[in-house]
């Protein structure tokens, strides 16, 4: 037999011996348990023979009653119920944080944007093109994302075995998932950025040092 995780899915297999049940000596002591489990196998939906099923086991013996008959995936989601709604809230919160973070990013630029524009509007007066305002102002917001990149990392990497728990089938510090985060970070980092470099590039020359 292959292995089979019965104490849930975050739990490794235990050690189990199987054996015929008429080996078990309940049956010459005329015990039989109060729940015995009956597995069936079939090729077509399971809803569909369980009137069957239930007929069959009537005709064998009338005096056994069937309690709860649920499919192979039912029983399963019922062993994964907690954790999916534990990384299911996990996850609005990581949205939430996600959001913030964006909303964050665009006014810090934002406010950059507007605390230099005298010092745009002379550049731009004496040759500079937008173009090379915008690159300005990327860059700067580069050097932030990538400050927060390598600190993120650095805290996930730290707090990831607080995760292990509720993962199944793949590893708290999968590579593949943490680059497709700082990715995915990354581009809405620059995307929240790429207004305020916009503004910059537009600003008046004239206009702005006729105001100072």
């Amino acid at each position: 037999m292959g292995d089979v995780k019965t104490a849930g899915l975050s739990g490794g297999p235990e050690p189990v011996i199987y054996f015929p049940y008429r080996q078990s000596g309940r049956i010459d002591t005329g015990y039989l348990g109060d729940n015995i489990g009956v597995l069936v196998r079939t090729v077509v939906d399971p809803a569909a023979i369980a009137p069957e099923v239930r007929k069959r086991v009537t005709q064998m013996d009338s005096s056994i009653s069937i309690g709860e008959m649920q499919t192979m995936d039912r029983h399963l989601n019922k062993a994964a119920a907690r954790p999916r709604l534990a990384a299911l809230l996990l996850g609005c919160f990581a949205a939430l944080g996600l959001v913030l973070a964006t909303v964050g990013l665009y006014g810090v630029m934002s406010f950059l944007v507007r605390w230099r524009v005298r010092e745009i509007g002379i550049r731009l007066a004496i040759g500079a093109q937008p173009r090379d305002v915008m690159r300005m102002v990327l860059a700067q917001s580069v050097r932030v994302i990538f400050a927060g990149v390598v600190v993120g990392t650095g805290c996930a990497l730290w707090l990831n075995r607080l995760m292990q728990g509720l993962l199944y089938g793949v590893s708290a510090a999968d590579p593949l998932t943490f680059c497709l985060a700082i990715g995915f970070l990354t581009a809405v980092g620059l995307t929240a950025s790429y207004l305020p470099a916009r503004q910059a590039s537009a600003v008046d020359p004239m206009t702005t040092l006729r105001a100072e």
